[in-house]
């Protein structure tokens, strides 16, 4: 397999996207210390590796790009609050799967705001997520636990569908890890208020686990997400990351003795089908 490296940096991505739900879990501070915490040291990782490979992160970035990126971090910032709080509600499979929702949210925004017309493949990935909703939270609307944690993780997926759409119609020259030093910044500057006295107060026990998030989380992460996209093709890391809930239930498994029941591993192929649907027509459409 030729770009064995490459893809594999990407598959260690995801594994460690999926891990940040794992240790989110553990760590009982304040929602917005954890944001807050994780913009912080991620931030600070991406520009030592900035600053030793290219000199600092905003060298030659325009006034105009990175202001851009700061609010579209903190719109990120937003969605990392949802997702913590959908992990915290109703645990990690849960919250994660409601997060994986976001293409059908994606569709669904494209044909409200630029009356692009469902296709087909559209209209299955709704369905098969619908579907796996419907299954792993029957009770939706009532106020148990689970149906909160639902919530809160298909309001994450909605806001990075939201992301997704900003970042498909503003363009900036930044490039890609400069684009993960602003967005990092943003979401630190968004729950700097509430999220740095709490960092302040949080015990040595779990101050670690935050820096674990930020720097290998959330830093390390995203470098070899783009180590791995300069020769990976996009539909590839599309998929691969489409995988994420899978390596969250695996993990919540094999760490933390969550074993997931039919309804939940039903729900979780329904949902990542979907999301692998989603992610090959979008690279078809692209490459058109």
């Amino acid at each position: 397999m030729q770009n064995v490296k490459q893809y594999l940096s990407v598959q260690t991505c995801t594994l460690l996207f999926a891990l940040s739900a794992l240790i989110s879990e553990r760590v009982s501070a304040d929602i917005m210390t954890i944001v807050f915490g994780r913009g912080l040291f991620a931030m600070l990782l991406l520009t030592g590796v900035m600053a030793f490979r290219h000199g600092l992160p905003w060298k030659n970035m325009r006034a105009g790009d990175l202001s851009r990126l700061v609010m579209n971090g903190a719109l990120l910032g937003l969605h990392w609050f949802c997702f913590f709080m959908g992990v915290r509600e109703g645990g990690v499979a849960i919250g994660t799967l409601g997060f994986a929702c976001f293409p059908a949210f994606v569709m669904l925004l494209e044909a409200l705001f630029y009356r692009e017309k469902l296709s087909f493949t559209d209209m299955t990935v709704i369905t098969l997520i619908v579907a796996g909703l419907l299954i792993l939270s029957p009770g939706l609307v009532s106020a148990g636990g689970v149906s909160s944690g639902m919530i809160w993780g298909l309001a994450g997926g909605l806001s990075y569908a939201v992301i997704v759409m900003v970042n498909r119609h503003v363009r900036t020259a930044a490039s890609s890890l400069q684009a993960s030093w602003a967005q990092c910044l943003g979401c630190m500057l968004i729950a700097l208020p509430a999220g740095a006295p709490g960092l302040l107060k949080t015990p040595g026990s779990e101050l670690w686990l935050i820096i674990i998030l930020g720097v290998v989380c959330t830093g390390l992460a995203y470098t070899l997400l783009t180590y791995g996209l300069r020769q990976l093709q996009a539909k590839t890391a599309a998929v691969v990351i489409a995988m994420e809930p899978v390596y969250v239930i695996a993990l919540a498994w094999l760490l933390l003795s969550q074993t997931p029941d039919v309804r939940t591993l039903l729900g979780a192929g329904l949902i990542t089908c979907a999301a692998f649907i989603s992610s090959r027509a979008q690279s078809h459409t692209a490459e058109a």
